[in-house]
């Protein structure tokens, strides 16, 4: 139950957050245009990404080594400030190499916008970093507030400055590095306020934290690779324009994506923790029957879902959409098989995976982009994204001995669960409004994670 309880909270945050998320982009749409679109689909592309690159799989191992192990909270904690330092460093080398080597794949994007765009990627590596730490303590409200309001604070800035004031962009995300700003040393200051007594730096944590979060940082980098660059090569190939009509087609279809990430994002926790064999199955079981007929809505509204939400301008991006639901359904699916293998290790042949995915993507992408345009980008990613479901679903089948049926069959049993689901966000979002309630939750939490100290450390 408490499972249930914890990802019931978590999808009211994450509700939430793409709840704001999707209306600060349509705001932005609505306003600037598909140009204006593509920009701002840019700018968050290069943040997300470097956001990722630069925290060295880190994300991971902080919820792997934090979780029953008080005594580590602190050195955790300046571990993760200073990866993000470096981590920003790199990525300001690197995105200032491809603009002066290749120009036309960060096209629209003036001087000034870039600027403020790499300015806010330490804020978000840290907000990452200590999101995960949180995560490790079992502090589930904590975990999920970076993400919700930095969502919020987009959202509510675009109403206020784009859409009532009709500032430019760049005064726009001015003022939203200075809130995010704002917002990130607080929760990190929380963070350490909150800390139990330990010590602040540990050489000795830092090998096995790097040796762990090596494997997840690849994985992470993969991925990415494959989902977020295809903004890069529409843009290189197309324009503003075009990126700013997959951006949208994309922003739908991860939809299909965001509930299983936050159930999958959970189990990994649980499982890492020594949690029964048999949740995964059961979790898989139960997101593919959910999933499927509202995969299928999204497929045959696509049109209808465009043109209401951003505009008859932007109904281009529905054919694209249509193209990525497929992908993004089995992508759900591999999400939740991902974490549980995630949380027993991460072997390197897991992490591999993504190798030949990434190739399949970008190899389909030189020639279907130019020829197909955003349909074509699509095209691309729901290959891979099928590539990838069936790699890890026959790795994980084989490993832990699950046969097919067992895996994505529905039972009976499995209704019931899904039922306690939909009833837990209510009930938890109730139960969160009270501090003391979450703080017993979570010591609670940090209880069956000492317990398992074996498998964690």
């Amino acid at each position: 139950m408490r499972f249930i309880h914890s990802a019931g909270a978590t999808l009211v945050f994450k509700a939430i957050a793409m709840i704001a998320g999707l209306a600060a982009s349509v705001i932005i749409a609505r306003v600037l245009g598909t140009e204006g679109r593509g920009v701002y689909a840019l700018v968050m592309s290069i943040i997300v990404m470097a956001a990722s690159f630069g925290v060295f799989g880190l994300t991971a191992s902080n919820t792997y080594y934090v979780a029953g192990q008080s005594k580590r909270v602190r050195a955790i904690g300046l571990h993760s400030l200073l990866a993000g330092i470096l981590g920003t460093l790199l990525t300001i080398l690197i995105v200032l190499g491809v603009r002066y080597a290749y120009p036309s794949i960060l096209q629209g994007l003036n001087d000034y916008l870039l600027w403020l765009t790499l300015a806010i990627v330490p804020l978000f590596m840290w907000g990452n970093l200590f999101s995960f730490a949180y995560l490790g303590r079992g502090k589930i409200f904590a975990f999920n507030a970076f993400e919700t309001t930095q969502r919020v604070i987009f959202f509510a800035l675009s109403v206020l400055m784009l859409w009532v004031m009709s500032t430019t962009f760049e005064l726009y995300f001015a003022v939203v590095l200075a809130v995010v700003a704002v917002l990130v040393f607080s929760y990190m200051a929380a963070y350490f306020v909150k800390a139990p007594e330990g010590p602040l730096f540990s050489s000795e944590l830092l090998k096995p934290s790097f040796a762990y979060g090596i494997r997840a940082y690849v994985a992470t980098l993969l991925t990415l690779a494959v989902m977020r660059s295809a903004v890069f090569f529409v843009n290189y190939f197309g324009g503003n324009r075009e990126a700013g009509l997959f951006a949208v087609a994309q922003q739908a279809a991860e939809l299909l994506i965001i509930v299983p990430g936050v159930v999958g994002t959970i189990l990994f926790g649980r499982i890492s923790g020594g949690d029964s064999d048999n949740l995964t199955p059961k979790v898989v079981r139960t997101i593919a029957f959910a999933f499927l007929p509202v995969s299928i809505g999204l497929f045959f509204a696509s049109d209808i879902l465009v043109v209401s939400i951003f505009g008859a301008e932007f109904l281009p991006a529905a054919g694209a959409l249509r193209w990525l639901v497929p992908g993004s359904y089995l992508l759900g699916l591999e999400v939740l098989l991902a974490n549980d293998i995630a949380g027993r290790g991460y072997p390197w042949t897991a992490v591999l995976f993504w190798v030949p995915a990434l190739i399949l993507n970008f190899t389909a992408y030189y020639f279907l982009i130019p020829s197909m345009g955003i349909n074509g980008a699509s095209i691309s990613l729901s290959l891979s994204f099928a590539l990838m479901f069936v790699l890890i679903s026959v790795y994980y089948m084989r490993t832990r001995n699950v046969s097919f049926s067992e895996l994505f069959v529905i039972k009976s049993e499995d209704i019931r669960t899904l039922l306690q689901l939909l009833k837990a966000p209510l009930k938890e979002g109730k139960k969160h409004s009270d501090k003391d309630e979450c703080d017993e939750a979570a010591s609670d939490h940090n209880k069956d994670k000492a317990q398992a100290q074996s498998v964690i450390g």
